[in-house]
């Protein structure tokens, strides 16, 4: 086989096998229960730990946003985000369980 054609026969599976794997990353976010006041879901660890990070990034992070302008891109005060964060660490580090 002519070594062009070989690399390209090597190579034509590696898109569909990083595929999978994308897929199998993805999160696996469940809506429970959703009405106009309140929205349900399931997450797991890993999906919560996501939030955990974009909350913290967002809040305190080197970059974080200037508080004049922090409702405007968030749409939260911070001290809502934080409180968030909060609750969502909490589930996280594992020292509670239930509802945030």
């Amino acid at each position: 086989m002519p070594s062009a054609l070989k690399r390209m026969s090597t190579t034509s599976s590696r898109p569909q096998e990083g595929l999978a794997r994308r897929l199998a990353n993805l999160p696996k976010m469940r809506v429970v229960r959703s009405d106009v006041q309140a929205v349900t879901v399931e997450l797991t660890r890993g999906d919560l730990l996501t939030i955990n990070n974009a909350l913290n990034k967002v809040c305190h992070g080197p970059d974080s946003i200037d508080d004049w302008e922090f409702y405007t891109r968030i749409g939260v005060e911070r001290h809502e985000a934080k409180s968030l964060l909060d609750a969502v660490d909490s589930l996280v580090t594992g020292e509670e369980s239930g509802s945030i």
